[in-house]
């Protein structure tokens, strides 16, 4: 089952972040990582210059170290945990083989900083604890991130953002679980090192079975600098059309424009305040064109997509 041959040290899968806030601009990586809550979470623990690591929500390097000691940030799934990959699919797991330990992502992220900033100079130091006191309501001590990944452009040397998206790379025996980098100026790469490619030519890799959205039961899940398992059920749900949709959205809020979420939100609201055919089939053309997994996101947390769903079907 291993496929990782004689590597004793394998590389974790990383990229490099930017953000303006919290704190101003800092730059990082994005580090392929299991959350453990509930469910084991692929996603990641994003690390910046000045020492505050993002592990769904933002720490310093202690709290950090108190996070992988509560195991909330882990090396692998326990034995039949869920496995949760978002906007993607969730994965019973049937066995693993596993690379890394707690130790070597503690050593990673710590490499990670003083790779950045090798004097170790003005590291965020949160004395103790993540939350404060603000009025009467505890919140955190560093808000919400607009991290996104980056990479600089040969030509002009500027830094072109990205966003990305889960998917799954074909390979001989199994399927590589890596991400799709949607980049500003309309350039994609598969994983953090592959080729780039136009956004154009993404339905025909599809169509060659070059990448996908979905593994059959039983199918060997390869994930990169973490290690592989085998998967229960069909893994993955999410149909090639509306992936490319939501490729194509990621793509426009990366040149400024409003996603289709806020639109369909925004229409409701219109309607809400003007029922009318005219302001119904307005929701409903920008209802219909957001993915099918996003939908829930059009309405509020507690009823999601519902109210939306009533006005338009009944």
């Amino acid at each position: 089952m291993w496929l990782f041959g004689s590597n004793k040290k394998p590389c974790f899968e990383s990229w490099p972040i930017v953000r303006s806030k919290p704190s101003g601009k800092a730059y990082g990586r994005s580090i392929s990582l299991f959350i453990n809550n509930l469910q084991c979470h692929l996603t990641t623990v994003d690390v910046y210059e000045d020492g505050s690591i993002d592990c769904w929500g933002f720490v310093d390097r202690a709290l950090f170290e108190a996070k992988l000691n509560a195991r909330w940030v882990v090396s692998q799934p326990k034995n039949d945990q869920l496995l949760s990959v978002f906007h993607f699919g969730i994965a019973r797991t049937l066995g693993g083989a596993w690379l890394q330990t707690q130790s070597a992502i503690a050593k990673e992220i710590d490499t990670a900083i003083q790779s950045m900033n090798p004097e170790m100079s003005n590291l965020i130091d949160m004395q103790g604890s993540d939350v404060e006191i603000r009025g009467n309501i505890r919140t955190a001590k560093m808000g919400l991130s607009d991290k996104k990944a980056y990479r600089i452009a040969e030509s002009t040397g500027e830094e072109v953002l990205a966003d990305n998206v889960a998917i799954l790379r074909p390979t001989s025996g199994s399927f590589e679980l890596t991400r799709l980098f949607v980049f500003a100026d309309g350039l994609l790469r598969i994983g953090s090192n592959g080729d780039l490619f136009s956004i154009e030519e993404l339905p025909a890799r599809y169509a060659a079975g070059e990448v996908g959205n979905q593994a059959p039961a039983g199918s060997l899940i390869r994930l990169p600098g973490l290690g592989e398992f085998r998967s229960a059920d069909t893994f993955g749900g999410v149909s090639i059309e509306d992936r490319i949709g939501e490729v194509r959205d990621l793509l426009h809020r990366l040149k400024g424009g409003i996603s289709v979420i806020r639109l369909c939100a925004q229409l409701f609201e219109n309607y809400i305040q003007e029922p009318s055919p005219t302001t119904k089939d307005a929701l409903r053309a920008a209802y219909e064109a957001v993915p099918e997994h996003l939908r829930i996101y059009c309405g509020d947390m507690d009823t999601r997509d519902t109210a939306i769903r009533k006005v338009l079907y009944g």
